[in-house]
């Protein structure tokens, strides 16, 4: 095999870790080529791409479902939790589409004291 066999074999693979780096955590990339976290961190940062994420943003559509919809239906549809439903609803100011029942406050009754 010359040399330039392996400087193409060797981009080629650098070329598919490079496109794994926004997709795939550091640290399970990192495991998965057999090399240390600092340099697959330092590679993404090189090569300007952002660290992975799992966050996904809202869409309008999703949004336009807050307090219309309970939050339970509004994280099935969406695929989210129902906690970040509820916190996303939360941060957007919007009451609950069909709040639980909640029992009026408590009225203190008068005491009637026993005459001695």
């Amino acid at each position: 095999m010359n040399s330039l066999t392996k400087h193409r074999r060797g981009a080629a693979r650098k070329l598919v870790e490079l496109k794994q780096l926004s997709k795939t955590p550091d640290s399970v990339l990192a495991r998965l080529l057999g090399r240390p976290l600092t340099a697959i961190r330092r590679r993404r940062r090189q090569a300007g791409v952002p660290a992975f994420s799992r966050f996904v943003a809202w869409n309008a559509v999703q949004i336009a479902l807050l307090g219309k919809l309970s939050d339970d239906e509004v994280a099935v549809r969406t695929g989210r939790s129902v906690r970040a439903v509820s916190q996303k609803r939360v941060q957007m100011r919007l009451a609950p589409a069909n709040p639980k029942r909640r029992l009026p406050p408590f009225k203190t009754l008068p005491v009637k004291h026993a005459s001695r």
